[in-house]
């Protein structure tokens, strides 16, 4: 019988220790602030390959067409205006910028679900790069919904590319949103 009791309460108290050990090492780590608040079950689907460059925003894998998610880059059709006032396909020109960056790299995209016109929404990387935040960051795409998109990242490489004028930034430009509503996209 006392080896039952002695047994029992070993057990409850190295529960009691490892459950505490884990409450400091999650709780005081540095990484739990931007951790604790990451949905790890929201892009957990993977589709990845060779992939096909369809706009500046969207690409195609296996037949599967992907918008990345939280950017939006001017249409294939639209037109900007750099900083001298000239004329330029700025669709054209994100469109082989976003080639430039995956050239014949492996591509995987991890998303969670698709848009209205059928496309996988994804977080897109060549091994650790995000491309969503490439395309942002040198100023080809901007923020697709930016009241709406909370992610800091996003918004600091946009901040930074409006601020050195890169890209579509370097001049005048027609949001891609807008473009399509007036454009019957």
């Amino acid at each position: 019988m006392k080896k039952i009791f002695r047994y029992f309460f070993f057990t409850v108290y190295f529960s009691l220790f490892i459950t505490f050990l884990l409450y400091i090492i999650q709780y005081e780590s540095p990484l739990y602030s931007q951790l604790k608040n990451y949905n790890y079950y929201s892009y957990q689907n993977l589709i990845s390959g060779s992939a096909k460059i369809i706009d500046g925003d969207s690409i195609s894998i296996d037949g599967n067409e992907i918008r990345l998610y939280g950017i939006d880059a001017p249409e294939i059709s639209q037109k900007c205006f750099d900083n001298d006032h000239n004329i330029y396909k700025c669709g054209i020109i994100s469109k082989n910028h976003l080639a430039f960056l995956i050239g014949d790299n492996f591509v995987k995209c991890f998303y969670q679900k698709k848009d209205v016109y059928d496309r996988y929404l994804a977080n897109c990387y060549i091994g650790k790069d995000n491309i969503n935040y490439k395309m942002i960051e040198s100023g080809m795409a901007i923020i697709y919904n930016p009241i709406t998109n909370n992610d800091k990242m996003l918004h600091n490489l946009e901040d930074n590319a409006k601020r050195n004028k890169k890209g579509i930034w370097n001049g005048y430009f027609m949001i891609p949103k807008s473009y399509r509503k007036y454009n019957k996209y």
